[in-house]
């Protein structure tokens, strides 16, 4: 009798060990996707120092309720919803580091239903493009806290006041959330000097860029609807917006109103090579071709556009390539949406011009501050020189067409 109580004994405990280690193994797991997911599906947005409600005016009110419609959609399918897609393999929490990660056992996917989280603004300029008239091209440009000098450049000369009345264009600074919050204070600060700044709820890093786009992006979508052309650049861009106004008419006409306008390729490979700055592992994309990309350093869009990947992009898993990202979420658009290439947009590659070179070219890159504004003080001279070289110039031709002094 006591042999076979002890021999049940050891059975009970055997049998609990495995049923443990089986529990340990398959169903932790499981409890851990819930967890993450609720985090993926559902962030809560944060209210952080300076935060304040986003104002519009009137004439924004329509681009406004587009934009909010698509946050409620989502908000009541995440209440709604019991059994949730899962999205994607990796995703970056919103107010932590860029390399804390929620992980989940499964490659990222190519769709999901609204699992890009909502941003939300700390603070807004939401008056750069108040009023009626239509406005030729709106420039979001990317930026951190520490590239103030940077910022002061662009404003005395292709982002200045003189120009965009000139030129009909406006611009606004992206930014981040930094975990000082020193700081945070000094960019609200910069801000109330020149209201041309945005800041998101988001953390300010490299992982991050896709959040700063796509926020970017809604924020044309919704506070400057007057606006034909919407552009993405960096801080260290020269953008010539009097040639880029000047040939917008040419691509209205060839119907590329649909297509992101850039330095573009229409087939690119993932680097699988650990040493690379764009180093992406198989389950962060699983795919062994990117759909084509337009360069981050400069790209345009019409407005349609915008607001077409204001929406989609709430259905696309994360993807912390920015430039990969857009041309993702033009992919799931399909036609007769696609990418447009012009090689006198710049790529990522620092390019040193000549004199007068760099007024050739819509966008370069990585243009030293002092170089920037040698070439603006001499637009004059250098409009001239590219007027008289054009005369004999195929390469040179439009000038001769639609380069013509406002002034005159």
């Amino acid at each position: 009798m006591d042999l076979n109580c002890k021999t049940i004994k050891l059975t009970l405990f055997v049998s609990l060990t495995i049923y443990m280690i089986l529990f340990g193994y398959f169903l932790y797991p499981l409890l851990n996707i819930t967890v993450s997911y609720k985090n993926i599906i559902s962030p809560v947005t944060k209210r952080l120092a300076f935060g304040q409600k986003i104002q519009t005016f009137s004439k924004g009110k329509k681009a406004l309720t587009f934009i909010e419609d698509l946050d409620e959609k989502c908000e009541d399918f995440h209440k709604e919803s019991i059994e949730l897609k899962k999205c994607s393999d990796t995703v970056h929490e919103k107010y932590g580091h860029h390399t804390k990660n929620y992980t989940l056992p499964t490659i990222r996917q190519d769709r999901c239903h609204c699992c890009f989280p909502k941003l939300s603004y700390i603070f807004n300029s939401n008056k750069v493009c108040a009023g009626a008239q239509p406005i030729e091209i709106v420039i979001f440009i990317t930026s951190t806290y520490n590239r103030r000098t940077r910022r002061d450049i662009l404003r005395q000369t292709w982002a200045s006041h003189e120009a965009e009345k000139l030129y009909n264009t406006r611009h606004v600074f992206l930014f981040g959330m930094s975990k000082n919050k020193t700081v945070n204070y000094l960019i609200k600060k910069e801000n109330n000097e020149f209201q041309d700044m945005v800041q998101g709820d988001f953390l300010d890093s490299y992982r991050n860029l896709t959040y700063k786009t796509i926020f970017g992006i809604r924020w044309a979508v919704q506070f400057c609807p007057n606006a034909k052309f919407v552009m993405k650049t960096d801080d260290d861009m020269w953008v010539n917006t009097r040639h880029l106004v000047a040939n917008m008419s040419q691509w209205e006409t060839k119907n590329s109103t649909n297509h992101l306008i850039g330095n573009c390729k229409y087939k690119d490979y993932p680097h699988r090579w650990k040493t690379s700055k764009w180093y992406v592992t198989k389950e962060e994309y699983p795919h062994t071709l990117y759909p084509g990309l337009c360069s981050g350093a400069g790209y345009m869009m019409s407005q349609n556009l915008s607001r077409e990947i204001a929406r989609i992009s709430r259905n696309i898993p994360y993807f912390f390539l920015e430039d990969v990202y857009v041309s993702l979420c033009i992919e799931a658009l399909g036609a007769p949406y696609g990418l447009y290439n012009i090689s006198r947009f710049a790529d990522a590659r620092p390019i040193r011009y000549k004199s007068c070179e760099i007024h050739g070219q819509y966008t370069a890159h990585n243009v030293p501050g002092y170089q920037m504004l040698n070439e603006w003080k001499n637009t004059t001279n250098c409009l001239k020189h590219f007027l008289k070289l054009s005369q004999n110039s195929r390469f040179l031709g439009l000038y001769n067409r639609t380069w013509k002094y406002k002034n005159d």
